[in-house]
């Protein structure tokens, strides 16, 4: 794909899509959250309006959000409403790649255990849909079938899910399992 933006089809903008860690910051605060949820369809796959406000309701729903909340601006939903709407508004453009970067980091945890099983259930059961979670939390890390690990940038371990978290073979890697073993921080 070209490295612009700019120089992308529709078609290769929606095919890969994001969803950031500060999810207010995400939304204008003057528009209803359905609004901005179903633009993405009409923007990026060509639909009318009323059926991409249609589909926004329908996937907000499924994600947990009511109407009632849908309807509102994004100053009235929590954290992780907010993330569940960004997480919304990325699905409807069908994506095959969605990538999550530290979208569960600050919320609680009851909430961040929501999130984390929304993705397992898409990835589950979406076919063609590849999920890349960006985060410094082996507990989220351990969703995924793959892990690569970086230090400042570079690649230092990559392998199954199961064996970097068992048998780290990289000193980060391996302090990184240590850390969450003993139940401190992976940051």
């Amino acid at each position: 794909m070209p490295r612009s933006l700019r120089d992308r089809s529709r078609d290769q903008l929606a095919a890969v899509q994001y969803v950031f860690q500060d999810a207010h910051a995400a939304f204008d605060e003057h528009r209803p959250v359905v609004r901005q949820v179903a633009r993405t369809a009409v923007r990026l796959r060509g639909a009318d309006e009323n059926t991409a406000i249609r589909e926004a309701l329908t996937t907000l729903a499924g994600l947990g959000l009511p109407e009632e909340l849908a309807h509102g601006h994004p100053g009235r939903l929590s954290g992780g409403e907010l993330q569940r709407a960004a997480l919304a508004r990325a699905l409807l453009a069908r994506p095959r790649v969605l990538v999550c970067d530290e979208i569960t980091s600050g919320l609680d945890s009851v909430t961040r255990r929501g999130i984390l099983d929304v993705l397992t259930e898409l990835v589950r059961h979406r076919d063609g849909l590849s999920l890349v979670l960006i985060t410094h939390d082996l507990a989220t890390a351990a969703l995924a079938h793959r892990i690569a690990v970086l230090d400042t940038g570079e690649l230092v371990e990559q392998g199954p899910a199961r064996q970097i978290l068992t048998t780290p073979a990289h000193p980060v890697t391996a302090s990184l399992v240590a850390r969450t073993r003993a139940g401190g921080t992976t940051a």
